[in-house]
């Protein structure tokens, strides 16, 4: 249950990072994670699989920042960085929901 909600909770604060230029083309970035979001906060059956396929984009997206931008370097590793925490939230959290957690 912690990992679920750690995970909307990442995607939470990286609708915040992509929306920190109000443009359309941030809203349409940030539209699937608010959509991820809402789907794991909702517990839906399919959240996790669809989560961690949909990150993966985001994830190269973060680490070209990362390589190519030095001056916001730190805003993209932190991009990054929430990520990987939602993709390996995400990949938990059907662990936790069916009570057979190894941790």
């Amino acid at each position: 249950m912690k990992s679920r909600w750690l995970a909307v909770a990442c995607l939470a604060l990286l609708c915040a990072l992509v929306l920190r230029s109000i443009t359309t083309a941030a809203a349409l970035a940030a539209a699937p994670l608010a959509l991820l979001a809402l789907a794991n906060a909702l517990r839906m059956r399919r959240a996790a699989i669809v989560t961690t396929i949909v990150l993966l984009p985001y994830f190269c997206y973060g680490v070209m920042e990362v390589v190519v931008n030095t001056a916001g370097r730190a805003a993209a590793l932190l991009f990054t960085l929430l990520t990987v925490a939602a993709y390996f939230a995400a990949i938990d959290s059907p662990r936790q929901q069916n009570g057979r957690s190894v941790g």
